[in-house]
């Protein structure tokens, strides 16, 4: 007689894991919510040295996006990285775990 195979529901349903956070960012400066938000989302900047132009590009957290204000839907594999930017600002947050369709 075969063994029953454990199968996760979500893979079955074809649902990814991911977090919502909620976060305040109440104790922030103006600087350091800047600095915060381009950690998250990512910039670019361009500059003009002589007739040269050099461009950068950050892309921040990898799919991270945004639900509304202060509020966040990231993958699990990237939530921890989102935890530890939160944390390193002292930002206080909430994550809530989701099963989202692929």
């Amino acid at each position: 007689m075969k063994e029953p195979v454990e199968l996760e529901a979500g893979k079955l349903l074809g649902l990814k894991p991911y977090r919502i956070f909620v976060y305040s960012m109440e104790n922030l400066d103006n600087k350091d919510k800047k600095k915060l938000l381009s950690a998250l989302y990512g910039y670019s900047t361009k500059k003009k040295v002589g007739k040269k132009e050099y461009s950068y590009t950050y892309h921040g957290i990898k799919d991270v996006q945004k639900l509304g204000k202060n509020s966040l839907l990231v993958p699990e594999i990237s939530a921890k990285e989102v935890e530890i930017l939160l944390k390193s600002y002292k930002v206080k947050y909430r994550s809530i775990r989701v099963w989202v369709e692929d």
